[in-house]
């Protein structure tokens, strides 16, 4: 039983630094004024406007967020 918990934990060690990387990617990809990613996604036209696209990357950003700390947590427990 051991080792399927030893390799639960790494399965989810990996997938905590994959939404580590790519937490960090999507945020080095926001400009600090809106003139990152989001804007080049409103000049292509793929969200309505502006702000729309700001929302969906900012929530898309929150969520990884909050699953690597939830993972951090999990980890941390069973550790």
């Amino acid at each position: 039983m051991e080792i399927a918990t030893s390799q639960l934990a790494g399965g989810l060690e990996t997938a905590r630094a994959v939404v580590g990387a790519a937490t960090v990617a999507l945020i080095m990809f926001q400009g600090p004024k809106g003139d990152g990613v989001v804007n080049s996604l409103n000049e292509s036209r793929m969200f309505g406007s502006a702000s729309k696209a700001k929302s969906a990357v900012d929530y898309v950003t929150y969520g990884l967020i909050f699953g690597f700390i939830a993972m951090s947590a999990v980890l941390a427990a069973s550790g």
